[in-house]
């Protein structure tokens, strides 16, 4: 009687024992449990922020590339000009020339319409193109540009190019270059 009597208490503290180390581990369980439910709660935070910055990086991406391409649009606008080069006849019916003043037909001189068709003219980078070709023996530039800003290659009296030596300075009065030629 007295082993079971000693056993029986040995078992009570052993359940006791038990007992207390399964409301430790239970104890434990609802804390992690409590804590992974916060974590999860704090990453949700942590995604939906780094969802809403990454949209406004991509946001802000797509604004610098809009404003590159203005820029460069810009930059195009700002360094084209225009050439065109023909002989009198040949301008006036394309409507780039007309011709003004003079009494009866004399004294005439040709004047640079301000309503001419771009078509008609050649498009250029004036950062990439520092020479005109011509042909004639005559030339006669109708627009206004600096005589310091260029130069007449070939022979005086029948030059076979203008060749722009200072296009900020040649292009700074107008963008575009009118060139008289004769046969």
């Amino acid at each position: 009687p007295y082993t079971t009597l000693f056993r029986s208490r040995k078992q009570k503290n052993t359940n006791k024992e038990l007992t207390a180390f399964i409301e430790k581990l239970q104890t434990r369980i609802s804390e992690q449990e409590e804590e992974i439910q916060l974590l999860t709660t704090e990453l949700q935070k942590h995604k939906i922020v780094i969802e809403n910055l990454n949209r406004n990086l991509d946001e802000l991406n797509k604004q610098n590339q809009d404003k590159d391409e203005r820029i460069l649009k810009i930059e195009e606008e700002k360094n084209t000009a225009y050439y065109i080069v023909g002989t009198r006849k040949n301008l006036i019916e394309q409507k780039i020339i007309n011709r003004k003043g003079g009494f009866l037909g004399i004294g005439k001189r040709s004047a640079v319409s301000s309503d001419s068709d771009l078509q008609n003219y050649t498009k250029i980078d004036i950062r990439k193109v520092t020479e005109v070709k011509l042909s004639g023996k005559k030339i006669k530039i109708l627009t206004s540009h600096p005589s310091g800003s260029y130069k007449l290659i070939g022979d005086a009296k029948k030059p076979t190019a203008i060749q722009i030596t200072n296009p900020s300075e040649f292009w700074q009065k107008s963008k575009f270059l009118v060139i008289e030629i004769d046969d």
